[in-house]
């Protein structure tokens, strides 16, 4: 039997049907990459060094952060490093939310239980006494507890005292540093930041755990998400590994800072690398999975992404939720330890933004938000770009196969 011979229709589909298979086997290692060199160049460098300049900053590290996977991380300064353990400051407050979110799950407390139902000691505000503070209202800084103005260098002082003790000195009636002045709104009506509120919630953490907060966070989040270079005491790391340190003076002469632990555990006590805190972002990012695992579940996560009160006290964010900042349709949280330690964790539209600088002026809050903003809108762009373009070559590639399938379809009909 005499074979048919193909006509040209059929044998230029077959060619340019090969030819779109061949390139979609090449092409995407290369055409559809999307390429950190061409986003984050020498300007972006550039703009990065002079914020470093205006802030008295001596290193840096920064990651950018795609949907499920870090993108982009780079170095600057004298300590380039990307493995260099850094303090991470109130960013602290989102692993003690996460923590209290997961205890919920496990059922060991409720977060609309009062917190006097677990304390073994009274907190009750002087003002409005048959109000119950309650757990949910430490979380989203609703307590009406506010940061004594010696607390935080108290607690750093205070090795001989348990974080118990502590807690129970600044806010029963009975306590030795006990004033009226502690609290302020009534609870759920607006908002205080309190870092010793988030202290109470580590406390909480403890109390219904049955272990320390160091081994909950540990056994409960840091574990499960490979984070093993993130601790509360530095003393845990090879010491070679730990950042310089520095604080400025009025005159933005910058000086050495010893590096320390901040004995606020809850609030801002953590360390941590850029790497290991690109896991927890990607984890917030995915509703609560990381790498296949529920960390969180859907119900955690959105409770804490939940806009539950509006900031007026700060012009550079607009709500939080818990442990959660939100910011211009971005969310996530920032964190400050004077000395030497500053940070940012936000994302929005699954682009996430990370730094770390290893210096900390209060002053300097808004140049810190504009150096996050910066890196973002430089980041989305260029990933919305590329995959843009790259959306467009694979209709360029994809245009002539589908043209002459259209084609023959028609000739046969």
């Amino acid at each position: 039997m005499k074979k048919k011979n193909l006509s040209f229709n059929n044998k230029s589909t077959l060619a340019l049907t090969l030819l779109f298979m061949l390139l979609m086997i090449f092409v995407p290692s290369q055409a559809f990459a999307l390429n950190p060199k061409s986003i984050f160049n020498t300007d972006f460098h550039a703009k990065i060094e002079n914020y470093m300049n205006q802030t008295c900053t001596k290193s840096c590290v920064l990651s950018v952060i795609n949907g499920d996977e870090p993108f982009y991380s780079h170095g600057y300064g004298e300590q380039p490093e990307l493995d260099k353990i850094y303090k991470i400051g109130s960013i602290t407050k989102t692993f003690t939310a996460t923590a209290i979110l997961k205890l919920q799950e496990q059922r060991l407390l409720s977060i609309e239980d009062p917190i006097n139902d677990y304390l073994p000691f009274i907190v009750r505000h002087p003002d409005y006494p048959e109000v119950q503070i309650k757990i949910k209202h430490l979380l989203s800084h609703q307590s009406g507890i506010i940061d004594p103005y010696n607390y935080l260098g108290y607690i750093r002082c205070s090795y001989n005292l348990s974080i118990s003790q502590i807690l129970y000195n600044f806010l029963n009636v009975n306590g030795s540093e006990f004033h009226i002045s502690r609290f302020f709104y009534q609870a759920g009506t607006n908002f205080t930041y309190s870092n010793i509120g988030y202290d109470l919630l580590a406390y909480i953490a403890e109390l219904t755990s049955g272990v320390n907060y160091a081994e909950y966070l540990s056994d409960n989040i840091l574990e499960p998400l490979g984070m093993i270079d993130t601790k509360l005491d530095y003393h845990d790391y090879d010491q070679s590994r730990l950042i310089n340190l520095y604080s400025a003076n009025m005159f933005n002469i910058t000086m050495p800072a010893g590096y320390y632990n901040f004995d606020g555990r809850g609030c801002g006590g953590l360390h941590t690398t850029i790497s290991d805190l690109e896991r927890l972002a990607i984890m917030h990012i995915n509703n609560g999975t990381y790498k296949g695992s529920q960390i969180l579940n859907e119900t955690s996560i959105n409770l804490m992404h939940e806009k539950h009160v509006k900031i007026t006290e700060l012009d550079y964010m607009d709500y939080y939720g818990f442990g959660w900042y939100h910011y211009n349709g971005s969310q996530g949280h920032s964190g400050g330890s004077p000395p030497g330690g500053t940070a940012q964790m936000f994302f929005k539209e699954g682009v996430g933004v990370i730094y770390f600088l290893n210096q900390f002026q209060l002053e300097d809050g808004p140049i810190y938000v504009e150096m996050l903003e910066y890196i973002w809108d430089v980041a989305y762009s260029g990933i919305l770009e590329t995959t843009y373009i790259n959306s467009l070559i694979l209709i360029v590639l994809m245009s002539p196969v589908i043209l002459l399938i259209r084609r023959r379809r028609k000739h046969i009909i």
